[in-house]
């Protein structure tokens, strides 16, 4: 559990401070009501600025160069280092919260992907098959908000921005930079005594361009477009290396929640995608068009030291590839587009929250829960469908103590994911996206298969003056996959609070 803040009076009220801070934590527990911002104002009582310093490592720990990589796509190590700061301020009515942060790093064994920010726009990425060397990325970010209520009477809006850069300086060499731009603007209703019936709506710009180059003069390797699972838009492979993708997404949230952070919380959220894959280096072709409409709701009820919450989350993404007749001064005509790849997913998850005081300066808190996951992929032609279903349960523990001047805390957690059902099928993959197979065919296995994680993290704040403290955090995650793979992932963090 991440402490929010030392008690910063004195020794005499570390008791108070562990029951009313850690009681329940709903500001961090509940995700879908906090996109709200008019309710964002209610998530927490006291505020909290810090400043501080981050170090965070992915690596697939092993060295049997003979096994697959979990995702080639993604790499099989990755270093980032980060610096940043966050502020939450409560002043009477109106609360205020901002952050900002700079991600400094690399990733090294990608394949098949030159493409950043993968989730967002799959399965349409720019790619080769070399095993690449590190790719190097710099990421700026920045937002904030404001929220106030007078009387009966809630509202709250939000900005963020997020810009990177990726590079490699050895071939292949792409050079990536994207932009996200989220903007929200919330109003609400006070209800009775207790509750505050809310409605906001979020928009979000994405932009990213792609420009890979080559400078060794023995030649290069190909460049394909792909197009889900082991496809590619066979008609431009070799050509195109330079692409963008250009994209809006619009949402709302509806919300119910109690002020007293007492009783039953409800959240519904609706959001559509919709961006275009363009190859810049054939007269801005439009390649494909992809829309993503996702649903999540939350319904939990709060309740002091205890809560329980259900979360239900969907989603359906489609990628419409357009179809172009004979080039005619360098311009390619549409003649038709065709609905090619489908992927939808599907998730339910009930999980409950509880802290007990154990003495008058040692606070537990458990997290259990259990959860059902749908993934299903299809390609329409050839022919080909990625489907898992999984079952997971798990949970995690903190123990928090107060020792006058120092807070240390200790999580401990376990997650295992348990696959109900699967399949796998490819048609027609050519020869020279077979590695590209053979890679998913591996995660696949991987995925489809009993695996676990782990999680263990060391808290400790120190109060170094009236209403200032530093804090450190260490720790890492472990997750294990089929014939022995684990993926370790440490992070250390140092902040200074105040």
């Amino acid at each position: 559990m991440a402490l929010a803040m030392l008690c910063l009076t004195s020794a005499a009220h570390d008791t108070q401070w562990l029951v009313v801070q850690d009681s329940l934590r709903a500001d961090q527990w509940l995700t879908v009501a906090w996109q709200n911002p008019a309710v964002v104002q209610l998530s927490r009582s006291q505020g909290e600025n810090s400043v501080g310093a981050g170090l965070a490592l992915r690596d697939e720990n092993d060295n049997d160069t003979s096994r697959p990589m979990l995702d080639v796509q993604r790499g099989d190590y990755s270093f980032v280092w980060s610096l940043g700061a966050r502020t939450h301020i409560k002043h009477g009515k109106s609360t205020l919260w901002g952050h900002a942060r700079y991600d400094n790093g690399f990733t090294r064994g990608i394949s098949w992907n030159e493409t950043s920010d993968l989730d967002v726009v799959y399965p349409y990425v720019l790619a080769d098959s070399v095993t690449s060397a590190r790719l190097k990325l710099e990421c700026y970010s920045f937002g904030g908000g404001y929220a106030a209520s007078n009387g009966n009477l809630y509202w709250g809006a939000t900005i963020d921005y997020t810009a990177g850069l990726h590079y490699r300086s050895v071939d292949p060499r792409p050079r990536n930079v994207t932009s996200d731009l989220n903007l929200s603007a919330g109003i609400g209703k006070r209800l009775g005594i207790n509750y505050v019936a809310a409605v906001s709506l979020h928009f979000k710009k994405y932009k990213q361009t792609n420009n890979v180059a080559f400078y060794s003069e023995l030649g290069h390797d190909k460049i394909f477009h792909l197009t889900g699972l082991a496809n590619d838009y066979g008609r431009f492979a070799g050509t195109g290396e330079s692409t963008y993708y250009n994209g809006y997404r619009w949402g709302a949230t509806v919300n119910a929640f109690p002020v007293s952070r007492r009783g039953v919380a409800a959240a519904i959220d609706v959001s559509r995608l919709a961006f275009d894959n363009i190859l810049t280096s054939l007269n801005k072709l439009p390649l494909a068009h992809v829309t993503h409409n996702a649903l999540a709701g939350e319904l939990a009820w709060l309740d002091g030291n205890w809560g329980v919450r259900a979360l239900l989350t969907a989603s359906r993404r489609v990628g419409t590839e357009n179809v172009f007749g004979d080039a005619s001064s360098a311009i390619y005509p549409q003649i038709g587009s065709n609905d090619m790849y489908h992927q939808n997913r599907f998730g339910a998850q009930v999980d409950a929250s509880w802290s007990h005081l154990l003495s008058p300066s040692l606070l537990a808190h458990v997290n259990p829960l259990v959860a059902y996951n749908h993934v299903n992929e299809i390609y329409a032609d050839p022919q080909c469908q990625w489907l898992i279903n999984t079952l997971s349960w798990g949970a995690h523990a903190d123990v928090t103590w107060a020792l006058g001047r120092f807070v240390p805390a200790l999580r401990l957690g376990a997650l295992l994911n348990n696959p109900t059902s699967s399949k796998l099928m490819f048609n027609q993959v050519k020869t020279e996206l077979q590695g590209l197979q053979t890679a998913q065919e591996a995660n696949f296995d991987y995925l489809s298969h009993f695996n676990w994680r782990l999680e263990a993290m060391l808290s400790l704040q120190a109060r170094v003056a009236t209403h200032q403290a530093v804090r450190f955090n260490a720790g890492s995650a472990w997750a294990f996959y089929r014939h022995g793979l684990a993926v370790c992932q440490p992070q250390l963090t140092l902040a200074y609070l105040f």
